[in-house]
């Protein structure tokens, strides 16, 4: 039956099953058989239930006998077919816009965050509320509800990172990048790090300092490369800052670079004195008597 037919009446001509409605046979009225809420029918002339169409996703159908949609899902949620409400949360028609996710007005399904983002909160109506990977971490896929991982040891993560281990920021040379490290930390003095790509700077071995310098502009201090020989008149052990901490005692001296204890220091010979500490050579002859 494509008609409904009204009492009294004789014909079914000009009485056509309306938009929004289903006419089955012996149907008497126009609005009888009404689509059903969370669903539509834009044609006339339906003749059962299974003409009313489930409402398009990223929109709802509110109440019954609808010709189309009552409007878009809105922001922060999502719509699928069949939505009742522009606020669905049954997980069957629609829900609340998930954890590592964004859902404009009017969505059918949640947009993931982009690889590089995250987001820990549900509801989120725009791209711009998945937040940027903090510093230290990466965010390796999307639609991530937390970053995926800290930065890998001998390298560092500036915010927005979609690696643990990226290419463009390995620990340089003289720089030393623990697990986690949002920047690079220069090696402190006593120490140093020929090799890029560490977690570690290494101590400054016995017979050599390792001083770092002062950029004379910024007043940053540079992380040390490579141990420099102790110091003529002086000696060493591990972990030296600088070269002149330890020098030879009064009475010895020593020519020679890169001693590492003070026994390495040459005794002051026969008919010389040494006056003072940090001697490379005696200071002079024994004054006669």
């Amino acid at each position: 039956m494509l008609f409904f037919c009204p009492g009294n009446t004789s014909s079914y001509a000009g009485h056509e099953c309306a938009p929004g409605h289903y006419c089955p046979a012996g149907t008497s009225s126009q609005n009888q058989y009404p689509c059903p809420p969370g669903t539509h029918n834009l044609l006339t002339q339906r003749r059962s239930l299974q003409d009313c169409l489930p409402c398009p996703p990223g929109l709802f159908c509110a109440s019954s006998g609808l010709r189309e949609a009552s409007g878009p899902c809105a922001a922060g949620h999502y719509c699928q077919a069949g939505a009742v409400t522009p606020f669905p949360q049954d997980g069957l028609t629609g829900d609340i816009c998930p954890r590592g996710h964004y859902c404009p007005q009017g969505s059918g399904v949640p947009q993931a965050c982009p690889a590089g983002h995250y987001s820990n909160t549900t509801r989120n109506a725009a791209l711009s509320l998945c937040l940027l990977c903090p510093a230290g971490f990466s965010c390796e896929a999307s639609g991530l509800s937390a970053p995926s991982q800290p930065c890998r040891e001998g390298y560092y993560c500036p915010p927005g990172q979609l690696s643990s281990s990226p290419v463009s920021f390995t620990c340089s040379a003289g720089h030393m990048c623990p697990q986690g490290s949002a920047s690079q930390t220069p090696c402190p003095p006593g120490t140093y790090q020929d090799h890029p790509g560490q977690a570690m700077c290494n101590l400054c071995p016995a017979g050599f300092y390792c001083a770092g310098a002062l950029h004379p502009e910024t007043g940053v201090l540079s992380g040390v490369l490579s141990p420099v020989p102790c110091p003529k008149g002086h000696y060493c052990p591990a972990g030296v800052a600088a070269g002149v901490e330890f020098p030879c005692p009064a009475g010895t001296f020593s020519g020679q670079a890169g001693l590492a204890r003070a026994s390495e220091c040459v005794p002051c010979p026969r008919g010389k004195y040494c006056s003072s500490a940090g001697l490379t050579a005696p200071t002079g002859d024994c004054m006669p008597g």
